[in-house]
């Protein structure tokens, strides 16, 4: 999720943040955004948990 929200609100690209995070690949960091949206469509509680997130990151924009 922490790629996701790198992307989504530092604007970074999938490989820069695959190079924060310590992962080797852009790829590796689109797999794993795969795998977050689908907790968000399955978990109420994670998508709560992101959405919280979410709104204070809007908030600092």
């Amino acid at each position: 999720m922490a790629a996701r929200l790198l992307i989504q609100y530092g604007g970074l690209t999938q490989r820069e943040a695959a190079e924060h995070l310590g992962v080797k690949t852009g790829a590796a960091i689109s797999i794993r955004i795969k795998e977050a949206e689908h907790l968000l469509k399955t978990s109420v509680r994670w998508r709560r948990s992101i959405e919280r997130v979410e709104k204070r990151l809007g908030s600092v924009r």
